[in-house]
């Protein structure tokens, strides 16, 4: 089985350079198989087949709503039936859309095109939900199978297309064809896949990630990337291994976000310029505004700074950026800060964004200053 499986992996990487006249996969299998029912068996080393795994399947009926057939039997539409599968609907969620998302980014690399990401994730949703409708088991797109055939010139919308037709013949009255190949050729078809689909460089680089500069510079490893960003690759790495991927990618996505909450909200800064006549402060406010800085950006107001501004202060927005709830929430006490300071507050400058976010809510800047850029000038 190592040897066919070696053998259809060679087969995958050495027949594109040759021609591509054929899929080198397809030709992996037919040559593999070929050993297989002509050598392997013969000298009494028989591999495992896919026949070997699955029962013959029977001719596909119609397909009727799973409310009519009476072969299912469906559970009662109630709360307890709810908590039992809730789960599982998740973790298929959860997983069937982290895959397909990250098919759709590597293929709009390699097509160099762009689709709709939100349009393919609603697609993907109605055939689920068709598809369990008829009694059908729903699912998302494959990497693997993906980047197997981009390595195959599949590289339009018609290969898709295709690939279902395909799918449907053999699972229609091609399945004994298919259940003579061995499965070492489909586990070196797999490696094939891997192989693509794996970023060898990122070795290095989270190899640097968790070295001293010394050691880098005596490797001349100039790859490092954040230490988070790794320790956020190996806990879903291990995590899909070991656990589920499900839970390996809904955690990772929840420690990205607090990481990338954490290092923006370090990113605040607050730059206070007096006008010539000493009777204006003016404070630029850079960075982005939301609930990771609303703490830091009220320290930096406090009573005794507040005290030695002058009769008018404006805060100048426009390098800032409000993305939230708390954000306005933070803006809105600090005008309200330097306002009871006996100051007169103005608002300058705003993006086009933070404006739109704020007029959703404009009854929170009743009585409220805004300035124009003109006007500060």
């Amino acid at each position: 089985m190592i040897i066919e499986a070696t053998l259809a992996f060679f087969v995958c990487i050495a027949f594109p350079r040759i021609s591509k006249m054929i899929p080198s996969p397809v030709l992996a299998f037919l040559l593999v198989t070929a050993l297989e029912w002509s050598v392997a068996r013969y000298i009494g080393f028989p591999s495992t087949l896919i026949g070997d795994y699955t029962s013959t399947l029977s001719t596909p009926l119609l397909p009727i709503p799973i409310v009519f057939d009476s072969r299912f039997s469906l559970p009662p539409m109630n709360y307890d039936t709810w908590k039992k599968v809730w789960p599982s609907g998740l973790s298929v969620f959860v997983t069937t859309l982290a895959d397909s998302l990250l098919t759709y980014r590597v293929t709009s690399e390699k097509v160099k095109s762009r689709g709709s990401s939100s349009r393919m994730a609603f697609g993907q949703g109605l055939a689920q939900f068709t598809c369990s409708f008829f009694g059908g088991m729903g699912g998302g797109a494959l990497i693997d199978q993906t980047t197997i055939n981009l390595k195959s010139g599949a590289e339009t919308g018609l290969s898709v297309f295709f690939a279902g037709i395909i799918l449907f013949i053999v699972a229609l009255g091609a399945y004994p064809a298919v259940a003579i190949v061995p499965l070492s050729a489909v586990v070196g078809v797999m490696l094939y896949s891997v192989y693509n689909i794996f970023q060898w460089g990122s070795f290095l680089s989270l190899a640097a990630a968790f070295l001293p500069r010394k050691l880098r510079d005596v490797f001349f490893l100039d790859c490092k990337v954040n230490r988070m960003d790794s320790f956020v690759m190996f806990v879903v790495l291990i995590l899909t291994i070991f656990v589920d991927t499900a839970i390996a990618a809904s955690l990772g996505a929840t420690m990205a976000v607090y990481t990338y909450a954490w290092d923006t909200s370090n990113r605040l800064e607050v730059d206070r310029v007096m006008s010539d006549g000493d009777d204006t402060a003016t404070y630029r406010i850079k960075g982005p505004i939301f609930f990771g800085t609303y703490p830091v950006l009220l320290s930096l107001f406090t009573q005794e700074v507040i005290s030695n501004d002058p009769k008018d202060v404006i805060l100048f927005l426009k390098d800032a950026e409000i993305l939230d709830w708390s954000g306005q929430l933070a803006l809105k006490t600090l005008y309200l800060r330097i306002e009871s300071c006996g100051r007169t507050v103005a608002l300058s400058s705003l993006s086009e964004s933070s404006r739109n976010l704020m007029e959703k809510n404009s009854s929170l800047w009743y009585g409220c200053v805004f300035l124009e850029m003109e006007e500060v000038d």
